[in-house]
């Protein structure tokens, strides 16, 4: 499927260095992950124009984190922070149900590590269980299966 390819082809383009070009604002970079990351969303929109599937990959770990962000006060954690420790917590329930391997969750630890973005929440976090449940099911884009977003 073409919208598997592009998108395992930005993950790889990524993990192959240019993360940490991305990082250190490297214009060249900068101006090539935009447009990857626009062609990207051009196919996954085009391919399921009512959201009635695949168009939920381009949510992933935002259900999580709205919740970890209305749960911790909003300004305790940028956005992107939120998603990005969404973003792994979605990724460990998807190997955990079986859905992805161990090496592609390690992978993709490692690479928001690489963005200096953080991968859990501070161990001093009053986030329980019960919390996230509450707040996600309550998220405008989470779903009846609980998941939301192509994985929260």
């Amino acid at each position: 499927m073409l919208l598997v390819s592009l998108g395992a082809e930005l993950f790889h383009w990524l993990e192959s260095g240019n993360v940490e070009k991305l990082v250190n604002r490297d214009k060249t970079v900068f101006a090539e992950a935009v447009t990857r990351s626009c062609r990207n969303k051009a196919e996954v929109v085009a391919a399921d124009e009512k959201e009635a599937g695949v168009r939920a990959t381009l949510n992933l770990g935002h259900t999580y984190g709205h919740a970890i962000e209305n749960g911790s006060g909003y300004g305790t954690f940028l956005h992107g922070e939120a998603v990005s420790i969404g973003t792994i917590m979605a990724a460990v329930h998807s190997y955990k149900e079986g859905w992805i391997s161990e090496e592609l969750l390690k992978r993709i630890v490692g690479l928001l590590e690489r963005c200096r973005l953080p991968v859990c929440l501070p161990k001093e976090s009053e986030m329980t269980f019960e919390k996230f449940k509450e707040l996600m099911q309550g998220d405008k884009k989470g779903e009846a299966s609980g998941g939301g977003g192509g994985g929260g």
